[in-house]
């Protein structure tokens, strides 16, 4: 039986919704290589833990309701979530486990995903993770780090990830995709959403803390995802205000 639509590094847990706008408070990065690594240390694992709780509430409440700017015209003020998955759920069966990483609060799509689906939901944030747990007792979620997590091999029937591994440095996202297709059952699906176009940098003041990203263009992420063995089913692009993201489907062989 199908399953029904639905949904790291310290700022690999947000499932966010925007890019960078560019404002005077985005930059990029600057300086020596590990000045750059000291910085992207400083924000994910030092003071910005402490600002988690601001992110998380003003982010999502606990309707899942987001900030309508972020998204202005969608559903709540998010991507259309049930849309995407409703591609990924007929491909899945009652009782298949899926992984949801970067899950942030559990809201919307792993919610949605849990309805008819054994859901892991991964994210590093303590207060993502523990408001994720209070609403939903019974399904999994753990707080990792996405660029050292551990699975065993053809473990999930798919793996979803929206707007979380751009908060993990470039350099280490192609080993987070060797490790999807490795954890993927043959035939396994991914449905995740990546970069359009090249930037790495820090929005100084984002949801009231400052927020890394890192990603390449769409061409990048394909090639990656090829290289490491999977079939590209399609990519679309995702429109934001003057930029937007690229929504990749692909399985395993």
């Amino acid at each position: 039986m199908a399953c029904a639509p639905t949904r790291v590094r310290e700022l690999g847990m947000f499932s966010s919704l925007s890019i960078p706008s560019r404002r005077h408070h985005s930059r990029p990065w600057s300086g020596p290589g590990e000045s750059r690594r000291q910085r992207v240390i400083s924000i994910r694992k030092g003071s910005f833990v402490g600002d988690t709780t601001v992110i998380s509430y003003e982010y999502r409440d606990d309707e899942g309701r987001g900030p309508a700017s972020d998204q202005p015209g969608e559903p709540n003020g998010r991507p259309d979530y049930e849309a995407w998955l409703a591609e990924l759920m007929p491909l899945l069966h009652d009782g298949d486990p899926v992984l949801d990483l970067g899950c942030g609060c559990g809201v919307p799509a792993t919610a949605l995903l849990a309805e008819r689906c054994a859901v892991t939901g991964i994210d590093l944030s303590p207060v993502q993770i523990a408001r994720a747990r209070h609403w939903y007792q019974r399904r999994n979620f753990q707080r990792a780090d996405m660029s050292t997590l551990e699975f065993p091999s053809h473990r999930f029937a798919a793996v979803v990830s929206f707007y979380a591994i751009i908060h993990v440095p470039l350099d280490e996202q192609p080993a987070i995709f060797k490790n999807i297709h490795r954890w993927l059952r043959p035939g396994g699906h991914v449905l995740a959403t990546v970069g359009s176009d090249p930037w790495t940098g820090v929005e100084d003041d984002w949801h009231g803390a400052p927020m890394y990203w890192s990603h390449a263009d769409r061409a990048t992420y394909i090639a990656w995802l090829e290289e490491t063995g999977f079939t590209v089913l399609w990519s679309r692009f995702i429109p934001e205000g003057a930029g937007g993201h690229t929504l990749i489907f692909a399985k395993t062989g």
